[in-house]
């Protein structure tokens, strides 16, 4: 018998999983720093190096070194304000929010289909129709109803529902229109049959009714829920607010994610609107390009979902930062959308109000780095 003489690479070895960990958070920052080239090459601006000098001696405080300055550049120039303290969306994905938060367990706790069950004695949530999870489809009441019974339920359904991704939706990533009538499904508005639908939609993912928002926020767009969204932090023993932006839809779109063509519009800390939105390609809009509202005034119901957002973040230990997508509806009740866990955005709020930690800057950065 011949001899094997093929090399076995010891993948268990710690100094083997160093080397790929070094090689992965190199890519990482290499793919960091090239899309914010990317994405600021859309405006134009002048490089600062007196700024940059001042940004750089600021993250020294922290121990860091070479900090990319097109990310505070970009955000200057967006948002109009000057601060040394913005976060580059690079430090916040690789070293903060791992820092922070448990990202192992983060897919189940944003899981859509189980936020009643969550949060349900705290806030409203939209009632699921139907769910599917490791090949396990449910009907509303939490019963086994195999494939074929989803298919038959589909095809009894009337009326019109929000389909999307149980776990993952970022940037509204497969959030679509469902209508079923008469046997008859479309999806945004293009005919599909129940197979099709379902194949579409392989893995998890939820049904849920529609949300009818506060009529005042129909004025910006009616095809699309005009949410907003807040950061929260726990700190020590307390929750306290971070931040918080709006997000408006187009014309025809029944999302408002920015990635999906919607805006983001800025908000003070008591919910009035600031006149300002920004598209994805960093265009800045006074009003809604598509209705022509103003982006000014208050946006309903803003008190109340901080509020709502700082009770349920004491249900979620394991994260400190956390982002809650809510909006109010037509009866005059707050409900959440979505819990963001992981990759949160840093970038909206930035881009409109400023440093994105405000006054805990400081204490996050101390956390993180200096430990």
């Amino acid at each position: 018998m011949k001899k094997d003489k093929t090399r076995h690479i010891p993948i268990h070895n710690p100094v083997y999983l160093a080397m790929g960990h070094h090689l992965a958070s190199g890519l990482k920052e290499i793919s960091y720093r090239s899309r914010i080239r990317r994405d600021a090459g859309k405006i134009s601006f002048e490089r600062d190096t007196d700024y940059c000098r001042k940004v750089r001696a600021y993250y020294r405080c922290y121990g860091l070194r070479g900090i990319d300055c097109y990310w505070h550049e970009l955000f200057r120039k967006t948002s109009g304000i000057e601060s040394v303290e913005y976060v580059p969306e690079n430090l916040f994905y690789r070293f903060i929010e791992p820092h922070h938060n448990e990202l192992e367990l983060a897919r189940a706790y944003a899981d859509k289909s189980l936020y009643r069950d969550r949060f349900g004695d705290l806030v409203k949530t939209p009632r699921n129709i139907m769910w599917k999870g490791r090949g396990i489809y449910q009907n509303d009441k939490k019963e086994n109803i195999g494939l074929r019974g989803a298919v038959d339920s589909l095809l009894s359904m009337q009326g019109r529902f929000v389909i999307k991704p149980s776990l993952i939706s970022g940037g509204g990533r497969k959030v679509a229109l469902l209508e079923i009538g008469k046997g008859r499904l479309s999806l945004n508005q293009d005919p599909v049959d129940p197979d099709e639908l379902l194949g579409k939609y392989e893995e998890h993912f939820v049904i849920q009714e529609l949300i009818h928002q506060d009529r005042r926020l129909d004025g910006f767009n009616p095809d699309s829920v005009n949410s907003v969204k807040v950061m929260t932090l726990r700190k020590d023993q307390e929750i306290v607010f971070l931040n918080a932006y709006l997000r408006f839809g187009r014309r025809g779109s029944v999302t408002d994610n920015v990635k999906s063509g919607g805006l983001m519009a800025g908000v003070n800390s008591h919910g009035e609107l600031t006149g300002l939105a920004i598209s994805g390609s960093f265009v800045k809009f006074e009003a809604h390009p598509d209705t022509g509202l103003a982006f000014r005034g208050p946006y309903p119901g803003f008190a109340d979902i901080v509020k709502r957002a700082l009770l349920l973040h004491e249900r979620l230990p394991y994260f400190r930062f956390v982002t809650w997508d809510m909006v109010l509806d037509d009866e005059g009740e707050v409900v959440l959308i979505e819990v963001n866990l992981s990759q949160q955005d840093v970038r909206g709020y930035q881009l409109l109000g400023g440093p994105v930690f405000g006054a805990y800057t400081d204490w996050i950065l101390r956390e993180t780095f200096l430990g």
